[in-house]
């Protein structure tokens, strides 16, 4: 499916008379072209990077319980004895508020810079009130967003990761409409929800891993005992290092 998504990725739009378009080493030949696409090469060695692939992971978890929530929380709050305007209303209240969230989190990232422990922050505070889990369903998933592409090395890298990003997010979202079952219903969809915790859960401990992955990475490169990495060191091989 990548394969396939690689060539309806944004082409190039610069002019050739633009006087920033051939003259900057910095953007790669396939972006400097009129009519381009990222050779299938670069997808490739993109796709095959599993330093990155729990980012993935993690977000085909958490977007999977979005999709069922955003569906089902009227009918669950009216299996409360609520009628179903008022049902509506309630189930406003956490999405009204997720905007607020991910500005907060993406506030605190960029002022922390933080970016793995925003995310892993964010995930963890679903564990509450309904209200608070879908008003934070979606709040640091802009700052996770983030997170990959400043792990990424170069622009051909971030174009395919965002892809494969969104790939996972709709493939989760997907999935997630099967969670609810209608011969669930007589129990408050106890089997649905146990299954949310479950991948919420298991969305954590990959976002949780791949925080870990990187600083062990920047470790090695450092040799620093605890993996203490500053912009100023210079690691001890020629490699990348990656933000935490």
């Amino acid at each position: 499916m990548i394969v396939l998504e690689h060539k309806t990725l944004p082409h190039a739009t610069t002019s050739p008379n633009s006087s920033d378009s051939s003259s900057d080493p910095e953007i790669p030949q396939w972006l400097q072209s009129e009519e381009s696409h990222i050779p299938l090469a670069v997808v490739w060695k993109t796709v095959k990077h599993s330093r990155r692939w729990l980012h993935f992971v993690s977000t085909f978890c958490v977007f999977s319980t979005w999709s069922p929530l955003t569906t089902y929380t009227p009918s669950i709050i009216m299996s409360f004895g609520f009628d179903r305007i008022t049902a509506n209303a309630l189930a406003a209240v956490g999405a009204s508020l997720a905007p607020l969230v991910a500005f907060t989190l993406a506030t605190i990232s960029d002022a922390t810079n933080k970016r793995g422990s925003t995310v892993v922050t964010g995930q963890l505070c679903r564990w509450g009130l309904w209200t608070a889990i879908n008003a934070l369903a979606v709040g640091y998933h802009p700052v996770h967003n983030t997170w990959l592409q400043l792990n990424c090395h170069d622009a051909e890298e971030r174009s395919i990761s965002i892809t494969m990003w969104v790939m996972s997010a709709n493939t989760g979202m997907m999935v997630g409409t099967w969670y609810y079952r209608a011969n669930d219903r007589p129990s408050g969809y106890h089997t649905g929800l146990l299954i949310q915790i479950g991948m919420v859960s298991l969305g954590l401990a990959a976002a949780v891993v791949q925080e870990i992955v990187y600083l062990v990475h920047n470790r090695r490169l450092t040799g620093k005992p605890k993996g203490v990495f500053r912009p100023d060191e210079q690691p001890r091989k020629k490699s990348v290092m990656y933000v935490p």
